[in-house]
């Protein structure tokens, strides 16, 4: 390049062409990209299943209620018993002003039921609810039963009576399996067929 050229580049601000150095840049490196370009949402973390015996099975009446006495929750199996079980429950409940209803028994394990049922019994396949309600005699709560089964606003099924048994004195003790009763209650079953007793 003559010095007249080379004059003339710089007049423009040129860098003249072999003064000009090349450098290579590396790339910018990229963020790797999601294991599924569809699914940009963060992992969620597992929650554990909540255990059988939690909730509500209807307004007024929670699976734990159900339960087994020896800790058994109601199988899996079995609840669709239980909830058909408690929308006649809570009808029963309504007739009676809403008063709370206590379940004193509801599923039962084989071996919980020995010495407590007959071997039959409806509540080893959670289809029965021993049951008491506030401020309600248990003749009152089982002619309530009888009167909707009547009406056909509830199934027919097992209805048995048990009513408090007063304390005796020491020397005299009821017979051996039919100890004292401070308080009774009403067992109802749906088992489809008319069965009565008074336990």
């Amino acid at each position: 390049m003559s010095w007249f050229s080379d004059l003339w580049a710089r007049l423009r601000g040129l860098a003249p062409a072999e003064a000009v150095e090349v450098v290579d840049t590396p790339p910018m490196p990229q963020p790797a990209p999601p294991a599924d370009e569809h699914d940009t949402q963060p992992m969620r973390k597992l929650v554990p299943a909540p255990p059988l015996d939690a909730g509500m099975v209807s307004e007024h009446f929670s699976w734990g209620e159900f339960g087994c006495k020896d800790g058994t929750p109601v199988p899996p199996e079995l609840r669709p018993n239980v909830i058909e079980l408690c929308r006649h429950l809570e009808t029963i409940r309504a007739e009676l002003g809403g008063r709370a209803m206590r379940v004193i028994s509801g599923f039962r394990t084989p071996e919980w039921n020995v010495g407590k049922g007959v071997s039959h019994s409806q509540h080893k396949v959670a289809k029965a609810a021993d049951i008491r309600v506030r401020g309600v005699a248990p003749q009152v709560l089982q002619a309530t039963i009888l009167r909707l089964i009547a009406k056909e606003r509830i199934p027919e099924g097992g209805i048995g009576l048990y009513l408090p048994r007063p304390e005796l004195p020491p020397s005299a003790k009821y017979p051996k399996g039919r100890p004292e009763r401070k308080v009774g209650w009403v067992h109802y079953d749906i088992r489809g067929r008319k069965a009565r007793w008074t336990g």
